[in-house]
């Protein structure tokens, strides 16, 4: 994160919450996950700004329904946007 962090002048964070149905355990380390990257943008002194995930999809061209395809499509994007960070642009 501190590579990505680096070299922007704006870190756009996407707004989010927990979804139905997710559970207890899930939403915890969501939310765990979150705070990890709110800390690490408050502590590099970047500004920051948050979309929703139907606005920096539509603008990105990404389905916003979700699913395989759509995942596919963000993580290419990211790897299009921060080439030298494809080692770190990997769903698990």
């Amino acid at each position: 994160i501190e590579e990505i962090l680096r070299e922007a002048d704006v870190v756009v964070v996407e707004e989010v919450s927990s979804r139905p149905k997710e559970g207890v355990t899930s939403a915890f380390t969501f939310g765990l996950a979150l705070g990890a990257i709110l800390n690490s943008v408050t502590l590099c002194k970047k500004h920051m700004e948050t979309v929703t995930p139907s606005v920096w999809k539509r603008s990105a061209r990404i389905p916003t329904a979700g699913g395989a395809d759509a995942k596919k499509a963000a993580l290419a994007y990211a790897r299009e946007l921060w080439p030298g960070m494809r080692d770190l642009l990997r769903r698990e």
